[in-house]
């Protein structure tokens, strides 16, 4: 009750005596006292708490424009944090992951030519890709959680993501479901296929006979992609040069699980896994070869069903997708 404070702005101000309001006129900055004594314990603490990992750029000048910082005392502070994050992220990485062993080396050498592949389509540098399946797949898994959240070359869209989403489910599932990207509620929750599309997948696996909790399921791409559009975040789908990028993370993600066979849902997550452009809808319910591991049997996304605005082509596809899945499940034995 003793904290005495005062606000003005252009139009109207108001102060706190500590036991009553008072509005008054408006004012300007010449009105108020040019430095305040806490502003220096607020920027120390700012500066504490700031975390270079979860530094978002883009996504920072989204919800605070430039043009506002001169209103910001920890402003002041934000050239030097951004100019520091990548040298403290560096250090916490090599402080807290050991060297690798030498009978790990080789699972985290470059695949031949996987540099040359990113560089002649002009996206960047390739993630390190598996020659065989990983002794010690969980490792494996935690491994790459751990590779992606520290890449320094992520591409742009992965900085306005609120955060990479993982694949669910046990290594050793018999059948791997792959779809395009993570949408809206599962950047948020951090986890796949949680949305709408997640919903549908789930309801036609029922009907398929098929427990989610036993099958791992993932995205080719693991960052959410959109264009913010006032206060919504519009889907985008990924082009070709995301989903090279992403491509050796998936093909490492597939050695770790050792599935029997991939459920490629959708053109994205075809690409994904096959490295070829085939069309889903000539290509569902046939099994082609992978680019790396196990064959890939191709279906629809759930989301196409979504966007058809008839019901009856919605229940037509539905029945259609839970045919391919009873297929697949077939095909994985």
């Amino acid at each position: 009750a003793a904290l005495r404070w005062s606000i003005v702005t252009p139009r109207r101000s108001v102060a706190w005596d500590g036991q009553a309001l008072a509005f008054g006129p408006g004012g300007r900055r010449a009105d108020v006292p040019p430095d305040d004594a806490m502003e220096p314990l607020w920027r120390a603490y700012y500066a504490a708490i700031f975390n270079p990992a979860r530094l978002k750029p883009a996504a920072m000048r989204a919800e605070m424009p430039r043009k506002y910082w001169r209103n910001l005392p920890e402003a002041a502070e934000i050239p030097r944090l951004m100019a520091e994050a990548p040298r403290r992220v560096a250090a916490m990485v090599a402080q807290a992951a050991p060297n690798p062993r030498p009978q790990d080396r080789r699972h985290l050498s470059p695949h031949p030519g996987a540099t040359h592949l990113s560089q002649a389509m002009g996206v960047a540098p390739a993630m390190t890709t598996p020659i065989d399946a990983h002794p010690d797949p969980e490792r494996a898994l935690a491994a790459l959680r751990e590779e992606l959240l520290a890449r320094p070359d992520l591409p742009d869209f992965a900085s306005r993501a609120t955060q990479p989403v993982f694949g669910e489910g046990p290594v050793g599932a018999a059948l791997f479901i792959l779809g395009e990207q993570p949408g809206d509620e599962e950047d948020i929750s951090g986890r796949p296929f949680v949305g709408p599309a997640g919903r549908l997948l789930d309801r036609a696996l029922v009907q398929a006979g098929l427990d989610r909790r036993q099958a791992y399921v993932t995205n080719a791409v693991k960052h959410f992609k959109f264009t913010p559009t006032g206060k919504r975040r519009l889907h985008q789908s990924p082009d070709a040069g995301d989903i090279t990028y992403y491509r050796p993370f998936l093909a490492r993600e597939i050695a770790a699980v050792a599935p029997r066979l991939v459920v490629a849902m959708g053109a994205s997550a075809l690409l994904a896994a096959t490295g070829r452009k085939l069309p889903v809808l000539k290509t569902r319910g046939q099994v082609v070869p992978g680019l790396t591991g196990p064959p890939v049997f191709a279906t629809i996304h759930p989301s196409y069903m979504l966007r058809l605005p008839d019901p009856d082509a919605q229940a037509e596809a539905f029945q259609g997708f839970v045919a391919d899945l009873l297929a697949a499940r077939g095909q994985a034995g």
